[in-house]
């Protein structure tokens, strides 16, 4: 029971810490500090494998600057290597390795990246997240996006969905079970075409 109590504690005063940062011009996501890159190494390269999501100004941008809209091979060469493509359902899609804070502890996930088949630009990314790596109860993640993008709506399909919508994408929090979940971000045109039923959810909402 007491250690229930000060889990919950915990999680009220993460709440509270980022309701006041989130007041502020500054981006819901910062980057993880690095060191200067080792000899051959580039920058970016770095940041590739050391940053976590970062949201830059009112337009959502991933580690290393990634944004919705760009090419495979842009965001390629900002990961600063080639990673295979697979085509999954149609679309063309990789993934690949980042590190930071994603949610609440410093962790390392494998993010994939979803392409737009015939012009090759991003439309999504997702990543999964567990309270054992992340910190965070599903509900307390779910707590923290009420905090960092406002009001959610929800939507039942395959899994429960929590809908967000910040910065030109749409977040979405998929809840697994109790422990487990998965973050997809989404570039606001194709998530307002492909998921009309969410879309409603989410304005009905607001």
């Amino acid at each position: 029971m007491r250690k229930r109590i000060l889990t919950v504690c915990g999680v009220l005063l993460l709440a509270v810490c980022l309701l006041f940062s989130a007041c502020g011009n500054g981006p819901d996501y910062e980057k993880i500090s690095t060191t200067a890159p080792p000899a051959g190494e580039t920058q970016a390269q770095a940041d590739a494998t050391t940053t976590a999501p970062a949201d830059t100004g009112n337009t959502f941008a991933f580690a290393a600057g990634i944004k919705m809209g760009m090419t495979i091979s842009e965001v390629q060469k900002l990961i600063g290597q080639e990673v295979p493509v697979t085509e999954v359902d149609g679309r063309k899609s990789f993934s690949n390795d980042f590190s930071g804070i994603f949610l609440n502890y410093s962790t390392t996930k494998s993010v994939t990246f979803m392409f737009d088949p015939a012009t090759e630009k991003l439309e999504q990314l997702q990543f999964r997240g567990n309270s054992e790596t992340d910190g965070v109860m599903t509900a307390d993640a779910i707590l923290l996006f009420d905090v960092r993008y406002g009001d959610h709506g929800s939507f039942q399909s395959n899994y429960m969905n929590h809908i967000w919508f910040a910065d030109g994408v749409y977040i979405v929090l998929s809840v697994i079970d109790d422990h487990n979940f998965a973050v997809t971000y989404t570039e606001k045109n194709y998530f307002e075409e492909i998921y009309p039923e969410e879309l409603a959810a989410y304005k009905n909402a607001q």
